[in-house]
């Protein structure tokens, strides 16, 4: 967009609105959640309450841990990008 216009003004307002609402809810929330997760998961394999809805299904619990694993790392990583574009304003 062309210096000096409305919609340039928004966009560099919108970039650091993107970056904090990102951490909120992408970083910090997702631990949160991620942990609450896992908690329930540990829980229902350690007493075998999965059984009683799913029964042979076990597997599902420890695939959706890993996924969790693999979305957790890729939450990180995206956030890590964005610090590194925040800190290229800043050179």
């Amino acid at each position: 967009p062309t210096e000096g216009t409305f919609y340039h003004a928004f966009i560099e307002i919108c970039k650091p609105l993107f970056a904090i609402t990102f951490f909120y809810y992408r970083v910090l929330l997702w631990i949160k959640i991620s942990y609450e997760f896992w908690i329930d998961c540990t829980k229902s394999l350690k007493s075998g309450s999965h059984d009683r809805y799913r029964p042979g299904k076990r597997y599902i619990c420890y695939y959706f841990l890993g996924i969790n694993i693999v979305l957790s790392l890729m939450q990180f990583y995206w956030f890590g990008l964005i610090v590194q574009e925040a800190l290229k304003l800043f050179d």
